[in-house]
C-alpha cells in the first residue's frame, strides 16, 4: 500500500513539471522597454521649412507672349514667377517666353490668350479697351494715387489689385476664358516730361507735340492745348530725335535704357501722373485646369510673392532713377502744385465722360468709379 502511494505522488509530481514547463513556452515574454529620448525645444525659436521642389510627374512648357522685352519693369513680374515656378519644381513647370511680340503684338494679346495660343501673356487693356470697357478705369489720368516711389507700395498696388478683383472686372477677364483669381497687377510707376524746353506752367504745352500712348491721354493732353501724337515706346527715343515729338512721358526707373535725355535737355518733374496702368499677367482658365493639382497649388502660391517682387523692383529702381535723372538731363524742374491741380481738373472732366460711355454701353462704369474714388480716398488719406 506504501509502494502504491508513494507511485501515485511521484507520477503526479512528474505531471506537474511537465504541464509547468508547457505554460513556460507558451507564455509571451515582456517587450524591453524603449529608451527614452529627450528634446529639448526652445520655445522662442521658429523654423520654416523651405518646400522641397517637386521632382516627379508631368512636365509643363507653358507660352508667355509680351509685346514689351525682358528689360521693362512691366515684364518682371513674368520673369520673377517663372524662374521660381522653374526652382520649386525642379524644372517640371517653366515658361517659354515671347518677347517683343515674336508671338502675338499688343492688340492680339488676348484674343491668343483666349484661345490658347498663349498659355499666359502681359494684357494691355487700353489697346483692347472693347474686350476691357471696365478695367480700362485705371488708365484714367490722375485716378491712380502715386504721389511718390514709395507711394508705388502704399497706394497704387493696392489699388491696382483692388480693382482688379472688383468682380465686374474679374468677369470681362472670364469673358476672355482667362482664370480670374490669377490676375497679377503690373507696376509701371508715374510720369513725367521729358523734352525740349522745361514746363513751368499748362500754358507751356500749348501747341507742343506730345507722345499720347493711349486714346485717353491723348485727350487730356489734347484738353491742356497739346498735340497728340501716336508713337509706339519702342520709337520714343527715335521720334524725339527726329522732331516727331517735342515732349515724351518719362518714367525716371527706365532713364538709363531709354537714353531721352540723350536728345532732349529737359526734364519736369511733379506731374507723377500715371498711364497705361491698365496692365495685367492673365493665364489662359483651361491651361490653369489642366495642371497637375501640385503644380497648381505651386501656382496659386507663387503669384503674390512675384507680384510682390515686382513692386519692390519698381520702387528701388524708381527711386534710384529720380536721382539719376538729376544728373543725366542738362536742366530738371518742377511743376509748381497749383499747376498741377489744373492737370488734376481737366483729368476729372475725362472720369466723367468715362463714366458716361460705359453706362451707356450697359456695363457699371457709376459703380465702379464710386468704388475707384472711394479706394482712392482711403489710400491717400
Amino acid at each position: 500500500m506504501v509502494k502504491k502511494v508513494a507511485c501515485l505522488v511521484f507520477c503526479l509530481a512528474l505531471l506537474t513539471g511537465l504541464v509547468g514547463a508547457g505554460c513556460a513556452k507558451a507564455a509571451t515574454p515582456k517587450p524591453t522597454p524603449a529608451p527614452t529620448v529627450t528634446v529639448s525645444v526652445t520655445p522662442t525659436t521658429t523654423v520654416t521649412a523651405t518646400p522641397a521642389p517637386t521632382t516627379t510627374g508631368k512636365s509643363v512648357v507653358w507660352n508667355y507672349a509680351s509685346y514689351l522685352g525682358p528689360t521693362a519693369g512691366s515684364s518682371q513680374v513674368a520673369i520673377m514667377l517663372g524662374k521660381a515656378l522653374e526652382e520649386r519644381t525642379n524644372g517640371r513647370f517653366k515658361f517659354n517666353y515671347n518677347w517683343s511680340g515674336s508671338l502675338l503684338d499688343a492688340k492680339s494679346i488676348p484674343e491668343g490668350i483666349r484661345t490658347g495660343i498663349a498659355d499666359i501673356g502681359l494684357v494691355q487693356g487700353g489697346l483692347n479697351e472693347a474686350k476691357f470697357p471696365l478695367f480700362t478705369i485705371v488708365d484714367l489720368p490722375m485716378l491712380v494715387p502715386a504721389q511718390n516711389a514709395p507711394a508705388i507700395k502704399t497706394q497704387m498696388f493696392p489699388f491696382l489689385s483692388a480693382i482688379l478683383t472688383h468682380q465686374a472686372v474679374k468677369d470681362e477677364f472670364g469673358k476672355m476664358n482667362m482664370e480670374s483669381s490669377l490676375l497679377m497687377p503690373v507696376m509701371s510707376s508715374y510720369m513725367n516730361l521729358a523734352g525740349r524746353k522745361p514746363i513751368k506752367a499748362i500754358a507751356d504745352l500749348k501747341g507742343v507735340k506730345i507722345r499720347a500712348p493711349n486714346p485717353i491721354t491723348a485727350t487730356l493732353f489734347q484738353n491742356l492745348g497739346a498735340v497728340p501724337v501716336t508713337v509706339s515706346y519702342a520709337e520714343v527715343f527715335s521720334a524725339l530725335q527726329s522732331n516727331l515729338v517735342d515732349f515724351a512721358p518719362s518714367y525716371e526707373y527706365l532713364v538709363e535704357s531709354d537714353k531721352y535725355y540723350q536728345v532732349v535737355d529737359y526734364l519736369t518733374l511733379g506731374l507723377n501722373m500715371t498711364q497705361n496702368q491698365a496692365l495685367a499677367v492673365a493665364l489662359n482658365r483651361d491651361s490653369f485646369n489642366a495642371l497637375p493639382d501640385d503644380l497648381k497649388q505651386i501656382l496659386k502660391e507663387e503669384v503674390p510673392k512675384a507680384t510682390e517682387g515686382s513692386v519692390n523692383w519698381v520702387v528701388d529702381m524708381q527711386v534710384k532713377g529720380e536721382e539719376k535723372s538729376k544728373t543725366l538731363y542738362k536742366n530738371v524742374g518742377t511743376l509748381p502744385a497749383e499747376e498741377v491741380a489744373k492737370i488734376i481738373d481737366a483729368g476729372l472732366a475725362l472720369w466723367n465722360n468715362w463714366k458716361a460711355d460705359r453706362d451707356g454701353r450697359g456695363v457699371p462704369g457709376t459703380d465702379l468709379l464710386k468704388f475707384a474714388q472711394a479706394k482712392r480716398a482711403e489710400l491717400t488719406k
